[in-house]
């Protein structure tokens, strides 16, 4: 850890988060079966009885801090808070820099990859050299992206543009040894063929609000193999749907392995992120 940087301060050093619940608390679990996911405030209220870690794996919270300026550290979980810009780039470090709850990630998002500086890459790898635990992120693949829609020289190109700045940031982390927080939408086909390309892969990679099947699940695995940690973060916020959508997530979720589950929230402000992440926790738990 570098001295002076207390945004890379953040850890937790136990190692069985994600691990499934004892025999007995699944039989508890059982006992209080719900044939509707929990709503936020009732999975927030349940998980304070017990002394559950909770952890909010993606969120933008940085966002609304200056809405939330008296929202101060000490009524927050854990929290990764994931930049979106260049432009945003600082202020995800400065949301992070007076709290070891917070945790920063860099990068440009799927929509955001048109008008670039000339100079972003290298600003990234500068930032990223001086807060050396610092993640990558919010970076990905979107189909349905409104740049990628509307492209002036029509869809293919922009999903080029959009593909080319995701490989690039990608590499960096690589490089860096960096984990990876990505938003995939529609574009899993992509992914799982740009997994199987590289040689070498970042130490992890988390698949933002994973909507996907559960076959693309196993593809997904099987191509990142070793060379790669894969998780699959879901949110209560994007995930939760209803009809033959929801029925076919659920699935999505059952079939990923229990040590792979990550939840989020994915909120925009401070206030937000606990009672998103319970959620995110009520809704994998009345899934499983």
């Amino acid at each position: 850890m570098q001295a002076g940087c207390p945004c890379c301060s953040f850890r937790l050093e136990q190692q069985d988060l994600f691990l499934p619940p004892s025999i007995k608390e699944e039989e508890e679990a059982a006992d209080q079966f719900l044939s509707e996911p929990p709503s936020p405030q009732e999975a927030y209220e349940r998980l304070k009885e017990h002394t559950s870690l909770l952890l909010d794996t993606h969120c933008h919270a940085h966002v609304g801090q200056t809405v939330d300026a008296k929202y101060t550290s000490k009524h927050c979980i854990p929290h990764l808070t994931c930049a979106l810009h260049p432009n945003d780039w600082q202020a995800s470090l400065e949301y992070c820099q007076d709290s070891q709850h917070r945790k920063p990630a860099l990068g440009v998002h799927p929509w955001q990859f048109m008008h670039l500086p000339s100079d972003w890459l290298e600003r990234l790898r500068q930032l990223l050299l001086e807060h050396p635990h610092c993640m990558v992120g919010e970076v990905g693949l979107c189909s349905e992206a409104r740049v990628v829609r509307h492209h002036s020289k029509g869809k293919q190109e922009g999903l080029r543009l959009q593909r080319q700045v995701f490989r690039q940031q990608l590499q960096l982390a690589t490089e860096l040894q960096r984990h990876v927080s990505m938003h995939c939408v529609q574009c899993e086909k992509d992914l799982i063929q740009i997994l199987k390309d590289q040689e070498s892969l970042p130490p992890a990679i988390s698949i933002h609000s994973f909507g996907g099947t559960a076959h693309q699940v196993q593809q997904l695995l099987q191509a990142a193999g070793t060379k790669t940690k894969l998780y699959f973060g879901i949110s209560h916020y994007v995930n939760l749907s209803t009809g033959k959508s929801r029925q076919r997530h659920v699935k999505t979720i059952q079939t990923i392995p229990s040590d792979r589950l990550l939840a989020e929230s994915d909120v925009s402000s401070p206030s937000d992120v606990a009672l998103g992440t319970a959620a995110a926790v009520g809704y994998l738990a009345w899934a499983l």
